[in-house]
């Protein structure tokens, strides 16, 4: 992850990620989130618009660990109902 990244207020759809603070935001309430699940979002946000791999996921979230597929997709499942994937259309 790039070092600007970190410092930045970076907003998509109805959320806000706050890196520094370690905090994601929808509408100006907090959305709770995990610290596997937000470092994902990290990932997915830094390499937006870019395929990120479950190799390169898993590395770069658990780096220095061998850690199950399983846990990579649990943690996505998280992230994907913190972000309300599914309701009212939300994608």
């Amino acid at each position: 992850m790039h070092d600007g990244l970190k410092r930045e207020v970076i907003s998509f759809g109805p959320f806000r990620l706050i890196p520094a603070e370690r905090r994601l935001e929808r509408e100006g309430v907090p959305v709770a989130v995990g610290d596997r699940a937000f470092m994902i979002l990290l990932v997915l946000v830094d390499q937006a618009g870019k395929v990120v791999g479950k190799r390169d996921l898993l590395a770069r979230v658990w780096p220095g660990m061998t850690v199950e597929e399983g846990n990579l997709r649990f943690q996505m499942v998280v992230l994907r109902r913190a972000l309300g994937d599914g309701q009212s259309g939300a994608r």
